[in-house]
């Protein structure tokens, strides 16, 4: 007998014949955070070697496709080992608060001599037998004593734990995260990592209108989605804006600011995104949520990019975004009372359906292709890895928009 973490996968399950992929990455996103564990799988299950800590427990909660895991105990089909195992999960569970159980069994090993509802009233039996303390609830247990027969062991575990579903990070291609200081984008990427994508991130300061304090706001907001990433560093790419906002706060006409803002922002996105390999841009727009989130203006800001702009909150209430933002523990630190640039310079009263002809006239009033170029050559590159900064340094690229 052995002590085990069960995982089970989720929507992999409904994949065909290529979900060993989706598997073999699931397997290879929880070892490189657990590399001291041994990881296996066997018919649909992976299994991990050892007790259930704080450290596993937060890996395993983390990590896109897992579906929901418990700890428990690997066992021959003796009945005596059988029960034994049964009693160590239940001490486990047992508690002042929890004294009622049940217990489920599935049984895959169909040639085990008792079916599952057989297992689970002979199981039960020794357990309640066991503990004087305890009472059988089989509608609304306190906690609940998981059995799975299969060809050459019993599994036997407590409670399962959820994880947060999805697809593994690794599945899907490279995007490129439009990541500000609000409560908005760190959702965005939080939900397109759970679609399978790597995702890295690109940020506008404007100093001295932003100061550090913004800059480490956003540092740390990427700090908490590498908790996400299956293991893999984090980068964000922190592009000096200054220059391209002070020209289109002096030239344009106000009303018009905010688009064009945002159209330059595309612009420069889209530069990075080309360069490295990323597929998409992802954005962290709610449609109607604020002024440059109208339909018209967002198809205004789109116009300038030619690759895919992903925006996985466009449909949500803000509720159910600041619900997800606690729930990922980003909403504290995107409440900081340290402005990002996308607040700097906002029009009294900007145009919220913006007309394409017009954007474009009122964009003719700069240098849009010097600025762009000039911004591309004052970029600092922050790699970010298991909470931490693990390098800094300048880049420079060439305008290939």
């Amino acid at each position: 007998m052995k002590s085990i973490i069960v995982v089970r996968y989720g929507e992999i399950g409904l994949k065909g014949r290529n979900r060993k992929i989706f598997e073999d990455q699931l397997i290879k996103n929880i070892s490189s955070q657990l590399s001291q564990y041994r990881i296996w799988k066997e018919r649909g299950r992976i299994f991990i070697d050892g007790e259930l800590n704080i450290k596993v427990e937060r890996v395993l909660g983390n990590t896109f496709g897992i579906q929901n895991f418990n700890a428990g105990k690997l066992s021959s089909l003796d009945s005596k080992e059988i029960e034994e195992a049964a009693y160590i999960v239940a001490r486990k569970n047992i508690t002042n608060e929890q004294n009622t159980f049940k217990v489920e069994t599935k049984r895959p090993n169909k040639n085990y001599p008792m079916n599952s509802l057989e297992f689970s009233s002979w199981l039960g039996d020794k357990v309640l037998r066991k503990f004087d303390s305890l009472k059988v609830d089989v509608h609304e247990p306190d906690f609940t004593i998981n059995a799975e027969i299969r060809e050459n062991h019993v599994i036997i575990t407590g409670d399962k734990r959820r994880g947060p579903g999805g697809l593994p990070v690794g599945t899907g291609s490279k995007a490129l995260l439009l990541l500000s200081g609000g409560l908005d984008s760190p959702v965005a990427g939080w939900y397109a990592m759970k679609r399978g994508l790597v995702v890295d991130a690109i940020h506008f300061r404007s100093p001295p209108f932003t100061g550090e304090k913004a800059l480490q706001k956003v540092l740390d907001l990427g700090k908490q989605l590498t908790n996400f990433t299956g293991g893999r560093s984090f980068r964000i790419y922190s592009v000096n804006f200054t220059k391209a906002q002070t020209a289109i706060h002096k030239s344009v006409f106000e009303k018009y600011s905010l688009v064009i803002q945002r159209r330059m922002m595309m612009r420069i996105a889209s530069n990075i995104r080309k360069t490295n390999g990323y597929k998409a841009l992802i954005s962290g727009e709610n449609l109607g949520q604020v002024a440059s989130q109208t339909l018209e203006n967002i198809k205004a800001i789109s116009e300038v990019s030619d690759g895919v702009v992903l925006r996985p909150l466009i449909g949500f209430d803000k509720l159910e975004i600041v619900e997800k933002a606690k729930a990922i523990d980003t909403f504290d630190i995107s409440s900081r009372p340290y402005e990002d640039c996308c607040v700097m310079f906002l029009p009294s009263n900007p145009v919220t359906k913006a007309r394409l002809h017009h954007v474009k006239r009122e964009e003719q009033k700069i240098d849009v292709g010097t600025i762009v170029e000039e911004t591309l050559h004052d970029i600092e590159l922050f790699l970010l890895k298991n909470e931490e900064i693990i390098n800094r340094e300048k880049i420079d690229y060439e305008q290939i928009y």
